[in-house]
């Protein structure tokens, strides 16, 4: 039988952390996973995979593409991107180009941290087109305009990321609009209860961020417990 002194000095010997959030009888609740702090975090799109693996991040936020391919996902965004040609904006450019007509041209792609790169590349390889890869990588998406409106190149961007308000073409694919997606993703096997909450409120948290994705799951395998508290919400 411990004395009272030696139980405080037992729980002395024990870590110095304070804990942020307590869990009582009850377990996480909505209260517990509702006071629990989110944290985003940036990093490039070569280490997501690792920082998931290594448990010093939970979910991850990447174009469609980027991380494990058998991992969950919950679309958050789609953006349109459009084409700054060579030279820059021109007066009476088309409203609309097709891959087939920038892989004419040599293109311009920024450095792979944001994604963008791996995505553009898919994007052509998926329409069988070989594209002609400028040699040098842009630390910015405003370099890729100047790039461009130097001539070394065309380019690719979001429509958020353009700084020229002047009309450009918007990039095409066979079934329309080329679109950017960004998906939060997370491994099948995620167990921690407090971020499995967490998940279940995605779509509800992407239509308040982006009225037009509506939150979208993607095809793939969800699980039931999941789609149940989505269509729920």
């Amino acid at each position: 039988m411990l004395t009272g002194k030696q139980r405080r000095h037992l729980r002395a010997l024990g870590h110095a952390l304070r804990p942020i959030v307590q869990v009582g009888k009850d377990g996480i609740d909505p209260g517990v996973i509702a006071a629990v702090e989110v944290v985003f975090k940036e990093c490039q799109v070569g280490e997501v995979n690792a920082r998931v693996e290594a448990q010093q991040a939970d979910i991850v936020v990447t174009p469609r593409g980027i991380g494990n391919p058998d991992w969950i996902r919950c679309t958050l965004y789609r953006e349109r991107l459009r084409y700054i040609p060579i030279g820059g904006p021109r007066a009476g450019a088309p409203a609309r180009i097709t891959l087939r007509e920038i892989a004419r041209d040599r293109l311009l792609l920024p450095q792979g941290v944001c994604g963008l790169a791996d995505a553009t590349r898919s994007m052509f390889a998926d329409a069988g087109l070989a594209i002609d890869e400028y040699p040098g990588r842009a630390i910015s998406y405003g370099t890729l305009e100047e790039w461009a409106e130097l001539g070394l190149g065309g380019t690719i961007l979001p429509e958020s990321k353009l700084r020229t308000t002047a009309p450009l073409p918007i990039v095409t694919v066979a079934t329309g609009p080329a679109l950017l997606t960004y998906d939060a993703m997370w491994p099948k096997d995620l167990l921690t209860s407090h971020v499995r909450g967490f998940t279940r409120k995605l779509p509800a948290l992407a239509r308040g961020l982006f009225p037009t994705t509506q939150g979208i799951w993607s095809s793939g395998s969800v699980p039931r417990s999941v789609q149940r508290s989505a269509a729920a919400r």
